[in-house]
């Protein structure tokens, strides 16, 4: 199965790394969490509440998109990702991405990124990485990114992690046949010809 999957949290370069990869493979990039933004974004169009578990259900039948055609303003605004992360925590809203993602994956192979891609889309394939960073760094990212309000960014980053790391549902762990790689102090470029180094060596072509 030629699928590069990579797992972290937000702020630490996966999607950057991820469309690099897919280029320099040829292969298609898939961004498990611009589903979910989408996602969540459909819901708050539709004044769903995210809390209620149930309502956002009732929305899934409308959801098909394994490649959101929204704006980067929208998907990655503040309020889309926020909601992302709580609809992200329901059993049937991550069957319905997980099922999506593996059928996409499976016919056309992919660089895979998000928070379960390594534990639960494509735990069998041999090329997982676990990228993370220092808080501080991945703060500076996103501001550098929305040119935001420094201290709402650390906040939201730290109730995503939580909700992330904590909600009973694929959440985000690190897998014990994942490679770590700590990229706080390494610049895209040299993150990128790190994985290359990696994955030449594990015989990726």
């Amino acid at each position: 199965m030629k699928i590069i999957a990579i797992d972290g949290p937000s702020g630490v370069g996966k999607s950057t790394l991820a469309k690099k990869l897919s280029n320099h493979f040829n292969i298609p990039y898939l961004d498990t969490g611009k589903m979910y933004r989408a996602f969540s974004y459909l819901c708050l169009e539709k004044k769903i509440d995210l809390l209620n578990e149930k309502e956002v259900e009732r929305v899934l039948p409308e959801y098909k998109e394994v490649f959101p055609s929204l704006s980067f303003e929208i998907l990655n605004s503040e309020e889309t990702g926020r909601g992302a992360s709580i609809v992200a925590q329901y059993k049937k809203v991550r069957e319905k991405m997980v099922y999506l993602q593996r059928e996409f994956g499976i016919k056309n192979g992919a660089v895979v990124e998000g928070r379960d891609t390594t534990t639960v889309v494509f735990p069998e394939t041999p090329f997982k990485f676990y990228i993370y960073a220092r808080e501080e760094i991945r703060v500076w990212r996103r501001y550098r990114q929305i040119d935001g309000n420094w201290g709402k960014i650390a906040l939201d980053i730290e109730e995503r992690d939580k909700r992330d790391r904590e909600r009973e549902i694929s959440p985000l762990k690190f897998s014990p046949s994942s490679i770590p790689v700590d990229t706080s102090n390494l610049n895209e470029n040299e993150v990128f010809k790190l994985f290359i180094k990696i994955l030449k060596k594990m015989g990726f072509k």
